[in-house]
Order: structure tokens, then sequence, then C-alpha cells
């Protein structure tokens, strides 16, 4: 359903830490330099007859009474038709650039998109606006 919606919605729209969280995610956050944890494909949508979406998030785990922090939201290339949030032309470890900017007190989603060859436009641009 709308379970990983929700946490990428208090990320994301709220532009604050995620401090909620179930947990199998906590069980599978990935560490990264400078206390950054990433928290690998989160379902933030699913769509009846397609795969979930997804989205990695990567942010310095909040501390308590500490402000929203602001968010950035990478949406790969690939013309909508290739390509996934983990990986981004020439940089070899794409996550470990976006947990960088974690570590500089952003909390940072890359997202999945369904393909052209999945769906036809403008679901990729419908997807990425969810």
């Amino acid at each position: 359903m709308r379970t990983g919606f929700a946490i990428a919605v208090a990320a994301l729209l709220s532009l604050s830490p995620v401090a909620a969280q179930d947990k199998a995610s906590l069980d599978r956050a990935v560490p990264f330099p400078g206390h950054v944890e990433a928290l690998p494909g989160l379902v933030y949508e699913t769509i009846d007859g397609f795969r979930p979406l997804t989205l990695d998030l990567y942010q310095i785990p909040p501390k308590a009474k500490e402000p929203p922090r602001p968010a950035i939201v990478f949406v790969h290339g690939g013309n909508w038709t290739s390509g996934d949030g983990r990986h981004a032309g020439a940089i070899a470890d794409f996550p470990a650039t976006l947990a960088s900017l974690a570590a500089k007190n952003y909390v940072v989603t890359s997202v999945n998109y369904r393909l052209s060859g999945e769906a036809h436009f403008p679901a990729q641009v419908q997807d990425v606006k969810k």
C-alpha cells in the first residue's frame, strides 16, 4: 500500500528528517561517512499493474527537537527510457555522492519512476510528482 509513501512525505514535503521508521527499515540502513544513513528501496507509491515505485533516502539520523532540514530530490536522467536512481553518468559511486550531500545536513532522496517502456508519458512526470 502506501506505507513507504508516508515515509517519503515526512522527509520531502515537510522537509523534516524522518524520525519514525518501522523496524524493518531501520534494520536495512546502510551507513556512510559523516554519520549518514541510507534507507534504500523505500516504496513511495504502488500502482495497480506496475512495480512499486521506490526511492533511496539519505540523512543524518535526527535528534530530538531538531528543526526541519532542506531536502534535495534527485531525479535520474535517461530520457524517461532508462536508468535508475543509483547511477549518474560518469560518477562511479553515486550513492556515496548523495550521502556526501546528506552529510552537509540535507535530507537527500533519489527517486525511481516508471520508464517509458513500462508506462506511456506523462506517467514518468506524474510518478516524480507523487
